[in-house]
């Protein structure tokens, strides 16, 4: 197709007086180059400085702009255009100023201006055709000869005729509106193929026409033509940074080319900038299900499922995603929609397993049979149904080796029968076939090994030995044969020799990753797994380990195993500095960077960290869930509320309900009651129902003091989700609504259903701890002999076994107490009087008196002090102390004052 471009030709500037339109641009040709137009318009330009109440000058640089695409531009310069020309302009001008405002679509100005032409000139003529093509005029009476023969075609759906109409007309600035509209036409009728080739043509005319690049773009992404439409794509992006249209036809491009992870990238710029269609989400989903993120497919597929035919290959993602969820249930209804053939078998027999796995007998059974009652072309695939069945008794050995007959019996298939033969304790049959294989092919490696695993299982020691000596002959140092060694080793306690094997392992191959985690999780002693990470450590740096990330993040997962944070962060910080190969700028290293220095409460660094990960990688999910650890560590709720907000834009849609429910609960923590309550009234309907938006919305009426309403969303939110924490705030709710016995009565049904919910159990004696001591102290034993109690079970045990006067139990409870909390001012207390109580009254002062001398400044210890003085009936000691003691918060204020008037009745 010749590519020519209309462009304006003038005479030299250079001989025209800045102030004279002689010798200027006086008409326009076809002639130039676009490159040539360009320089036109520069000088144009130059020409309305010099004389900017030129008329000529005006209309040239509009027309100019026209042919380069740029509306706007245009309708700019031909309204000043119109300003100076108010009386007759000729016709080939008018046209040009109903062409304009035609392409910038503002056919409210094309109708007042229509009002000004002559009704019966040509142009009055193309003004009601061009406002009938646009929808603003009813009439279908249309009077210029081109749209008079080429609207019937539109109107009828005349696709083909539509063409060989186009092929007519030069591919020129002449016939561009025409073609616009036939490929507005076709793009309307969803004819994508051919509206990307009328659109095509129209780029080559008018490069800087958005519209027609976007819809050029939408085409040939819509007629899979994602070659070309990535072309248009990456046109709109250099004027539009981040366009959801762009990057949903990039996504799909890198999608087919298997880079997934700059799709993913891709697709959720365009979901979160509000591009919502069933292409979009169908991406996603498809891009999130290749990367492994089942949870994210998930999503994504349950917002277009019904749009799937059942019958098209895509609804087996669906199916597969759902059982990757672990929501086998709803797969199996998927897959009775899917027809069992030998590509959908892998799929249902994976779901089998799954519902198996789960107990769903019934529906594994069913899904099962219908898989047996199949033909099948592909022996392989047979085969495989027929393993599965023989795993789970449901086929004989006999079925298993047949169906093994018509499969391709290459190293995998051996393989699957061989373990499916092991997995049914059929060793005998497995030897059977093995030594026949090995026959044919005695140095294969892959059948020595599996020759291992059977004779392993059979217990014959000497031939295990043999076989691994053939293998070590053929493969010497095979990982399986060191790692079936090591783990041996270990087994028959001689850790010793096992973890020299790993070292050499290590020493030889330096990054084995199988033996570095065997050697560190096979350490029990801190001593043995420093010096394990230390002899790893000598490796990784005589190899230069730190020029690659594997190594150096094993390392320092290493040296934190064994609490050398900072020996891990110094590791991660070596290769940042010196690695050359920065494309592992990755999120794993900044990740553990921030783990590391939140380990050692490191929070200024650990939040120099994420601002390094941010810097380099930008915020993700993965960024926002260590951000959220950092503020709850740090008590930070304000850094929380930073880090989802700058979050917010580039999670997907999905996700918004999410970090709103995020954003109130440190927004409660800051007592934004106001802010907290308008976000969380902005969730869904959906979101609205679920536990934690009823917990919140409870929070909200406690934050306000209004616990009867907090206690109807706790229960709402309990009903749907029975953890201790929503019943313990529904707990709190009643009791501080004065509904006490609602409180004891609803702990003791959920301890019903969940008797070791210690928190609960706890929280329930202490309501009864005044009122109904005996009550409190059954739960108290209930939590020792469960080996669920706490210091502060212990020592409130204790404590009402002192008032009942059950002083011997009493003290030994508080013993184990103290012995746990030695510096917890009650437990230290109740210690104190358990030793009183059972007359060990020096013991008791020795204490009081150590703790006191070496904690002056303390209010507490002094108290504490003067009260074992009182119980042990030194009163006049016990006053002298009291006078050296500063009381300073109210609450001290009133301590001193009630011991002040205790020790004065007694003097």
């Amino acid at each position: 197709m010749k590519n020519i471009f209309l462009t304006i030709t003038f005479f030299s500037l250079c001989a025209c007086s800045p102030n004279s339109e002689k010798n200027s641009f006086d008409s326009l040709s076809s002639e130039s180059t676009y490159s040539e137009l360009s320089t036109s318009i520069v000088q144009l330009r130059n020409a309305v400085a010099s004389s900017p109440e030129s008329a000529k000058y005006r209309y040239l640089l509009a027309k100019a702009y026209l042919y380069q695409g740029k509306y706007d531009f245009a309708e700019k310069e031909i309204n000043r255009f119109l300003d100076f020309v108010k009386l007759e302009r000729p016709s080939h001008e008018n046209k040009t100023v109903l062409e304009i405002y035609f392409l910038s679509e503002n056919f409210v100005t094309l109708q007042e201006f229509a009002k000004t032409l002559e009704p019966i000139s040509e142009e009055a003529s193309l003004a009601n055709d061009l406002l009938v093509l646009a929808g603003y005029a009813s009439s279908s009476n249309l009077q210029t000869k081109i749209y008079k023969d080429m609207y019937p075609l539109l109107r009828k759906g005349k696709t083909k005729e539509l063409r060989s109409f186009l092929n007519t007309l030069p591919l020129d600035q002449s016939s561009y509106v025409q073609r616009y509209i036939a490929s507005k036409f076709y793009f309307s009728i969803n004819e994508f193929n051919f509206a990307s080739a009328v659109l095509d043509g129209l780029h080559k005319v008018r490069p800087n026409d958005t519209r027609v690049i976007v819809l050029a773009a939408i085409s040939y992404y819509k007629s899979q033509s994602l070659e070309e439409a990535e072309y248009f794509a990456n046109l709109i992006l250099k004027a539009n940074k981040d366009n959801p249209i762009a990057m949903l036809i990039k996504a799909s491009g890198n999608f087919k080319l298997g880079n997934y992870l700059l799709a993913e990238q891709e697709i959720d710029i365009a979901l979160s900038r509000g591009i919502e269609s069933f292409e979009a989400r169908l991406t996603a989903a498809l891009v999130s299900y290749q990367l492994g993120n089942f949870e994210k497919a998930y999503n994504h597929f349950k917002k277009i499922e019904d749009r799937i035919p059942r019958s098209h290959p895509i609804y087996r993602y669906v199916t597969a995603t759902k059982l990757m969820v672990a929501e086998p249930i709803e797969a199996y209804n998927s897959s009775k929609e899917l027809q069992v053939n030998d590509t959908t078998l892998p799929l249902l027999l994976s779901l089998a397993s799954k519902l198996d796995e789960d107990g769903k007998k019934k529906q594994a059974n069913e899904l099962l049979n219908s898989m047996k009652s199949r033909e099948f072309n592909d022996g392989n695939v047979k085969f495989a149904l027929d393993s599965f069945l023989k795993s789970t008794g449901r086929v004989d050995t006999f079925s298993l080796e047949s169906s093994f007959s018509q499969a391709s019996q290459d190293i995998q298939q051996k393989a699957i029968l061989i373990t499916t033969l092991l997995s049914d304790d059929d060793e005998e049959t497995a030897l059977k076939y093995l030594d026949e294989w090995l026959l044919d092919d005695p140095n294969s490696v892959e059948l020595l090994l599996l020759k291992v695993a059977t004779l392993a299982k059979l217990g014959n020691e000497k031939e295990v030995n043999e076989t691994i000596s053939k293998v070590e002959a053929i493969s010497p140092d095979h990982p399986l044969i060191n790692s079936y060694r090591a783990v041996t080793l270990l087994k028959q306690g001689d850790k010793l020799a096992s973890h020299s094997l790993l070292k050499r392992v290590i020493t030889k191959e330096f990054y084995s990753p199988w033996a570095v985690e065997l050697l560190i999780n096979s350490s029990n002693s801190r001593k043995e797994l420093v010096g394990n990470v230390e002899f790893l450590t000598s490796v990784y740096n005589d190899n230069h380990g730190h020029k690659h990330l594997a190594p150096t993040l094993d390392l320092a997962f290493a040296q934190a195993s064994a609490d050398m944070f900072e020996d891990a962060i110094a590791t991660v910080e070596r290769w940042q500095k010196e690695s050359s190969n920065k494309e592992v700028e990755s999120r794993a290293v900044y990740e553990l960077k921030t783990v590391l220095h939140l380990s050692l409460k490191q929070y200024d660094k650990a939040k120099n960290a994420l601002f390094e990960w941010k810097s380099s990688l930008g915020v993700s999910k993965e960024y926002l869930i260590r951000a959220l650890t950092l503020a709850d560590l740090n008590n930070d709720p304000q850094f929380a509320l930073l880090s989802i907000e700058e979050t917010k834009t580039t999670l997907p849609e999905e996700e918004s309900d999410n970090l709103s429910l995020l954003k109130t609960r440190y927004l409660l923590k800051l007592e934004r009651l106001t802010d907290a309550i308008s976000t969380l009234n902005s969730c869904s309907y959906s979101t609205k129902k679920k536990p934690l938006w009823k917990k919140l919305k409870g929070q909200t009426f406690a934050l306000d003091k209004d616990y009867k309403q907090a206690s109807v969303y706790f229960l709402d939110a309990y009903k749907l989700n029975n953890s201790t924490e929503i019943a313990l705030y529904l707990m709190q709710s009643y009791y501080a609504s004065n509904q006490r016995k609602l409180a004891e009565n609803f702990a003791l049904q959920h301890l019903e259903l969940y008797p070791k919910d210690s928190a609960v159990r706890m929280r329930l004696a202490e309501l009864l701890f005044n009122h109904s001591p005996t009550e409190a102290l059954r739960h108290y034993e209930y939590l020792d002999d469960n080996q669920l109690a706490t210091v502060g079970s212990l020592n409130n045990q204790a404590w009402l076994l002192l008032k009942m006067g059950e002083n011997a139990r009493a003290l030994e409870l508080s013993k184990r107490a103290y012995k746990d909390a030695p510096s917890e001012i009650s437990v230290l207390d109740t210690y104190l009087k358990s030793l009183v109580a059972n007359a060990e009254n020096e013991e008791a002062l020795r204490l009081a008196e150590s703790l006191y001398s070496e904690n002056r400044e303390s209010f507490e210890i002094g108290l504490i002090y003067i009260k074992i003085l009182y119980d042990i009936g030194e009163v006049v000691s016990a006053d002298k102390a009291l006078k050296l003691l500063t009381p300073n918060t109210r609450k001290q204020q009133n301590d001193y004052r009630r011991m002040k008037d205790l020790l004065s009745t007694s003097l």
